[in-house]
Parts: structure tokens; sequence; C-alpha cells
């Protein structure tokens, strides 16, 4: 009689762990199930795939421009290969500089800069180190580009129309 008490208690306890293991498994499944379209929903965000740089933009929608300070702040897409060819972090900036006062010259301001970076082009010259490249403004402005770097802290910063190969901006070296 007693051993009978025993095997009823292990299987009245032996079911109640499987019933507490199959609502684990359902509350485990619908957790994941709810971070899975959390995940899903963040992926669909307007992103936007440089087709210059191939780098990602991401531009939720909804979501309005940061504004951090008066100034512009520039999307520079693709520079940092630029430091792969030999240009050094203070000269990338440097060049950014540039490129932001190249902006204040402009009629409508610049949000985004992009080096088609299959255009990057670095002759050989005896006394200056050149780089030519081109760029997209805005995604729709196209510039031919050419930095040329005299030494750690000296570069200038060329830019020419795409199709007339005209000088539209120098940068002075200061």
């Amino acid at each position: 009689m007693g051993s009978n008490k025993i095997k009823l208690k292990l299987i009245i306890l032996s079911i109640f762990i499987f019933i507490l293991f199959i609502l684990f498994c359902i509350f485990y499944y619908i957790n994941n199930k709810k971070e899975a379209v959390i995940y899903s929903d963040k992926s669909n965000n307007n992103s936007y795939i440089d087709p210059g740089s191939g780098e990602t933009v991401s531009s939720p929608s909804g979501k309005a421009k940061e504004k951090t300070d008066t100034t512009n702040t520039i999307t520079f897409l693709g520079f940092t290969t630029l430091l792969d060819h030999g240009l050094s972090y203070k000269q990338l900036n440097k060049l950014k500089s540039y490129f932001n006062q190249y902006s204040l010259t402009q009629k409508t301001p610049i949000n985004e800069i992009s080096i088609t970076t299959a255009s990057y082009n670095s002759p050989k010259t005896t006394d200056n180190r050149v780089m030519n490249f081109e760029i997209t403004i805005n995604r729709k402005n196209k510039l031919n580009t050419k930095v040329e770097i005299n030494d750690i802290d000296s570069i200038i910063l060329y830019l020419y129309d795409k199709t007339t190969q005209k000088q539209v901006y120098k940068s002075y070296n200061n």
C-alpha cells in the first residue's frame, strides 16, 4: 500500500514537471516570436545603398534630421577608403573641412557627399602626391576631385565640373 502512494506521488510530480516544461516552452516561443517581429520591423527602415561607396545609409521614416549646431552637417560616404590610400586622419579631417567650406558657397546646402570608390586614381608625380576621384553631391551632382598632398599638414582640394572639366572650387592651404 505504501509503495502505491509513492508511485502515485511520483506520477503526479512527473506530470507537474511536464506541465511546467510545456508552459516554459510556450512562454519561450511567444517571447522569441515577438523579438523576431520587432527585429523585422527594424529592418523595414528605408535604407539606401550608395552606389558609389557601397555604404548603406539608413533613413527611417518619420525621423527628422538631427541638428547638432547651426552649421550644416555633411554625411561623407566612402571617405574612409582614402585612409587606405595613404591619407592621414588629420588630412582627412582637413579635406572634410574644405568640403564644408565649399558647401557654404553653394545655393543649396550639401547634405551628402559620396566618393565613387571605383574612380580612385593616384598618378605618379615627383613633387606632390595627388589623389583623383569622383564624388556625388546630394545623390545627383557629380564632380571630379583632385587632392594634392604637399606634406603632413598641407593638402589642397580642387573640384572640377564633370562634363566641362572646368575648376569650380580650390581650397587654400591655411
